[in-house]
């Protein structure tokens, strides 16, 4: 989810935070950073540079020190690092298994294209054609993304909900402040999500019915890896196809002058990436495709199989609204002034 400052833009997502007050995003380096952030991340992040990790500050943390309504001792600072090193074994650089230089991969999260969680989440071999680059230029930006201190680049991050978003089940939003001062804000409901290995191994325990359902399985690292893909200078889009220089969360329908709703389901997602009828490049900008993606890679490493529900058929065509079909738990705001992801587990 992300809001522009000036232009009232708020996104949502499964799980997120806020802030209030605080210096903006830097730059630590020795130079201006120029004014376009599309410059800004490719000087930054190159994508395919081998042997290459940014190291990110995460800075700001206005209203992380309130007390939690419904855990008076919780440490949301913590929890929120921890959320963000979560991301980073749930999407792993591939270099980090590299003694030698020399042998070093071209790209930071090798995957194949023709695998049941690419297939579902990208679309055909034949389909995928004209924006394989861009996903996989995605996701060695995120594989790239590693905690840092004092070098690197600083990401605000908060806890105040200055946008007025954190309604219900929705985790955390990304704020668009101009330049480079994009802010993400959790807010109550991502504290009570569970650590990436404690939703992995419960829900992969838990008998092939509900182990098999990869909503269930939404955490912490999940709503970072959406989160992060709207910040402005990490999560690229193809600009011939949408405007905004970043990517946002699109609101699609599928009767003409019909109902339209953010592609957070998983079945939503799928739909994006194999439905006769979606929009051509839709599930290479949609964030929560990575989200659902990387982590279908990682239960399926860890735990040895991959999570396939719910699966797409062209029969389905078109799936219906969630408010319709809710399916899973699964809620998604409607409202046409937030576009948050909501989670299963809203409450205390």
């Amino acid at each position: 989810m992300h809001v522009l400052l000036h232009t009232p833009l708020i996104l949502f997502f499964p799980h997120l935070i806020s802030a209030l007050d605080s210096p903006p995003l830097t730059w630590q380096t020795p130079n201006d950073p120029p004014s376009e952030p599309f410059t800004s991340a490719d000087m930054l992040l190159k994508p395919n540079a081998r042997n290459f990790t940014t190291q990110v500050n995460l800075r700001g943390w206005e209203g992380c020190d309130a007390e939690d309504p419904c855990n008076p001792d919780l440490n949301k600072r913590r929890i929120i690092k921890a959320g963000f090193e979560e991301m980073q074994k749930m999407i792993p650089n591939a270099w980090n298994d590299v003694s030698d230089p020399s042998d070093g991969p071209s790209i930071k999260y090798p995957f194949d294209w023709n695998s049941a969680a690419a297939v579902q989440f990208w679309g055909s071999f034949a389909k995928t054609a004209d924006y394989r680059q861009l996903v996989q230029d995605n996701m060695d930006t995120l594989a790239s993304q590693v905690s840092g201190d004092w070098f690197g680049w600083t990401l605000h991050v908060r806890c105040d909900d200055p946008a007025h978003a954190c309604n219900g089940p929705t985790n955390a939003y990304v704020i668009h402040g101009g330049g480079l001062d994009d802010h993400i804000n959790f807010c109550d409901s991502y504290y009570r999500l569970r650590s990436l290995d404690m939703a992995v191994d419960t829900e992969a325990a838990g008998g092939i019915i509900n182990a098999d359902v990869l909503t269930r399985y939404w955490n912490r690292a999940t709503v970072w890896a959406h989160e992060i893909m709207h910040v402005s200078w990490i999560g690229k889009v193809n600009s011939d196809v949408v405007g905004g220089g970043w990517m946002t969360d699109i609101k699609y329908g599928r009767i003409t002058n019909g109902p339209k709703w953010k592609q957070y389901r998983v079945l939503d997602s799928k739909w994006l990436a194999l439905g006769d009828e979606s929009p051509a490049y839709a599930a290479s900008h949609n964030p929560q495709n990575y989200a659902w993606f990387a982590l279908s890679n990682y239960i399926t490493k860890r735990r040895g199989f991959y999570p396939s529900a719910e699966v797409w058929d062209s029969t389905m065509e078109p799936p219906q609204h969630p408010i319709e079909n809710a399916n899973a738990g699964e809620t998604v705001s409607d409202e046409d002034s937030a576009g948050a992801l909501t989670g299963t587990r809203p409450g205390c």
